[in-house]
């Protein structure tokens, strides 16, 4: 065998690698699937195929796994059918099947091939199965394959076919583009700041004083009556199945703890966290050199005293900008992944009791001092027995409560008597009163999925099984009130509140025009407004994609921004039952010094994303020119 010498001397190793070789091979298989192309088996052998290269339930149900897992260890315990099947992953599986044979298709057409030499090469470069002196361990080789469940023929197969992957997508990734003029455009779009001050004219509170007639309400009601619909009411009765119910049911062996607490050692792994404090000197977003350079030397001078041996929680309680402040800067224990990248890299670069060099952030500049460490660490068994067996129990349970619900819905056939077949079963039907969606309803409260499902019944219908707050129901439509107009007398109410915010929107605009038509500068926007009594927001600085504080998304706002130059007055701009009138009081050139020196990141950013989109492209032309077949069966039967 070609990579014999790789796996010799076979010992055992510890289980401390088993998330991150988990999320290597598991990558390779989430995206190029398992398995051998046009591999034979099963009693239905094609259920899908690309120019006529076979793709077989094994290969699909290997891939399918592979997902399962990836997801599985994202969200952990929170991930259900329910989730699994909003991911659409039957789908998503399958196209990423005919992709990957599309592409390996395409490869073999051009002939690329991937050598022994260069699939050891990637295998000993891959860190997962190099030793604490970084070179490659045959034994820890072997070791997470046999935990993987794979042999190492499947796996060097699968780099193979992942290296002539990437060869391919090199080849046409290499006809991408990226010019000077596209590079510069994206530096403007990205970076070019605008700040706004503005008044705001409110239909609400040029409204609240206004008094319609009884004929104005009614004739704002008789021009939009079916906007004055009473919701559908439905009335139901139902079955609960609670997993508390079948706790009782559940039997759990020593066996199944220890399993479950091999199989997810990584919820049970501690993993390494500093305990820092830190001293924060604060430098806003898009601040001048100037006030960039003041807070550097502020926090410089800090520096020096911290190290020349003051006590650091009070240097921090006495000038730290930061939240953490009034607790003499302490951040507590914390992890990877918790703090900006900047602040962590220093922070866990740090040896207890060290300070750090000042630390550039978003946010400003910071002083750390690593306080405690904690080295990471897995939960011994014991430790955690109870709380698997909880768990276990409650998964359990749930699952028998499903299960019953299914068996309940199975037995009820096409005769939909559910109270009649619930009680012989000795199950407790409950009838509700009428609700609608906004209802709270008797034994339930307000659950989203109890109602939505009530209402998407017709008249004597019978549920699906429904999955509420960790429970299940079983419901059937009773009765219904169908939605119907309101007259005048119930709908008034709401009539006025429209009349109101109509007109005082009708208000609101006039004044905002009057406004802006009478400042034509910043100074005669401050002073007008003054003698106006309005009271003059700022925005915060932003870019054209960027948040604006006090706005909201308004494409129309940020495009006039952008337009206008300083001093400016623009307005009045729709918000939605508001009209605001504003002035530009920043608006950042370009600065060809920055530009040059970001650039080289900008390149490779737009080169990534020009790509990948032309890679999609090419990926969708293979398709479109591709002979595929899926079985139109296979996946509504999964």
């Amino acid at each position: 065998m070609v990579l014999l010498a790789m796996r010799k001397h076979l010992k055992k190793l510890s289980l401390v690698l088993w998330i991150v070789i988990a999320a290597f091979v598991g990558t390779i298989f989430l995206v190029w699937g398992a398995g051998n192309r046009g591999v034979r088996g099963g009693a239905r052998s094609v259920i899908a195929s690309v120019n006529g290269e076979e793709i077989t339930p094994r290969e699909y149900q290997s891939t399918m796994r592979r997902y399962v897992d990836y997801y599985r260890s994202i969200y952990k315990d929170r991930l259900t059918p329910e989730m699994l099947k909003n991911l659409n992953l039957r789908s998503r599986v399958m196209q990423g099947l005919i992709r990957r044979h599309l592409l390996l298709q395409e490869a073999d057409r051009l002939g690329i091939a991937v050598s022994d030499a260069e699939v050891r090469s990637v295998i000993e470069k891959t860190p997962v199965f190099q030793d604490e002196n970084g070179k490659f361990s045959p034994e820890r080789y072997m070791r997470l394959l046999s935990m993987q469940r794979l042999s190492p023929e499947v796996y060097e197969n699968s780099v193979r076919l992942s290296q002539k992957l990437t060869k391919l997508e090199d080849l046409i990734r290499a006809t991408v583009r990226v010019t000077d003029d596209e590079v510069k455009a994206k530096y403007i779009k990205e970076n070019e700041k605008v700040q706004c001050d503005y008044v705001e004219f409110s239909a609400r509170e040029f409204g609240k004083d206004l008094k319609p007639s009884n004929a104005a309400l009614k004739k704002l009601y008789e021009s939009q009556k079916e906007k004055y619909k009473s919701p559908r009411y439905v009335k139901v009765e139902y079955v609960l199945f609670d997993p508390k119910d079948y706790r009782s049911q559940v039997h759990l062996t020593e066996d199944d703890l220890r399993t479950y607490y091999d199989d997810h050692e990584d919820e049970y792994t501690q993993k390494e966290q500093v305990h820092a404090r830190h001293i924060l000197i604060k430098v806003p977003e898009g601040a001048s050199s100037k006030v960039e350079q003041a807070a550097k030397k502020k926090a410089e001078a800090l520096l020096a005293r911290a190290r020349a041996g003051e006590d650091f929680a009070k240097l921090a309680k006495e000038n730290s900008e930061g939240p953490s402040a009034s607790s003499g800067g302490d951040l507590g224990f914390f992890g990877r992944g918790q703090m900006v990248k900047p602040f962590e890299d220093a922070a866990f670069a740090l040896k207890v009791g060290e300070i750090s060099d000042l630390v550039r952030t978003k946010f400003g500049y910071h002083i750390i001092k690593v306080e405690g460490r904690k080295k990471a660490e897995v939960k011994k068994f014991d430790e955690v027995k109870k709380d698997i067996q909880a768990k276990l129990t409650d998964d359990k349970a749930l699952a028998l409560a499903k299960k019953a619900a299914d068996n309940l819905h199975d037995q009820l056939g096409k005769s939909n008597d559910l109270d009649k077949l619930a009680k012989a079963k000795g199950l407790h039907v409950v009838t509700t009163d009428f609700f609608d969606r906004s209802s709270e309803i008797k034994g339930i409260g307000r659950s989203f999925q109890f109602t939505t499902a009530a209402l998407g019944l017709s008249k004597g219908a019978v549920s699906p099984v429904i999955r509420g707050r960790n429970r299940y129901f079983l419901m059937k439509l009773l009765d219904e009130k169908p939605s119907m107009v309101l007259p005048f007398d119930q709908a008034k109410e709401k009539v006025k509140r429209d009349w109101i915010r109509r007109e005082g929107a009708k208000i609101a605009q006039k004044k905002a025009t009057e406004f802006a038509q009478k400042v034509k500068d910043r100074a005669a926007f401050q002073k007008t407004a003054k003698a106006w009594g309005l009271t003059v927001k700022e925005t915060n600085l932003f870019t054209r994609d960027g948040y604006v504080r006090g706005i909201g998304q308004s494409d129309e706002f940020v495009k006039k921004a952008f337009e206008a130059k300083v001093g400016d007055v623009v307005g009045p701009i729709n918000l939605r039952n508001r009209y605001v009138v504003f002035t530009v009081v920043v608006h950042t050139q370009f600065n060809p010094a920055e530009f040059a020196a970001k650039k080289p990141e900008l390149v490779q950013k737009m080169r990534s994303e020009k790509e990948d989109k032309a890679l999609a492209a090419w990926i969708d032309g293979l398709k479109d020119k591709a002979d595929i077949y899926v079985d139109p069966t296979f996946l509504k039967t999964q």
